[in-house]
């Protein structure tokens, strides 16, 4: 639950820039799912940047329009399209 309520406070600061760190952790299936269309929706209108970091490459391929994999704390490769699947 106290995932749930830090993701929505960040949506709702209405903040140009949203910085999240494995934003679907600890939470449910039917849960990501609507914290995925939220995102979709923020995505869509154009107006913030959401940077996120995510173990779930669905997700990433889902939502990111710029992807890199960051290994041992280095790039180790930019603009990576992931199609694995996942939560959608």
């Amino acid at each position: 639950m106290k995932y749930k309520v830090y993701f929505l406070a960040a949506i709702s600061l209405n903040c140009s820039i949203i910085l999240m760190d494995e934003p679907l952790n600890a939470m449910d299936y039917e849960s990501q799912k609507k914290a995925i269309a939220n995102l979709k929706s923020m995505v869509a209108i154009g107006d913030k940047a959401i940077l996120f970091s995510s173990h779930i490459s669905g997700l990433i391929s889902n939502l990111a329009t710029k992807e890199c994999v960051i290994a041992n704390g280095k790039i180790i490769d930019k603009d990576l399209k992931v199609n694995v699947g996942g939560i959608e």
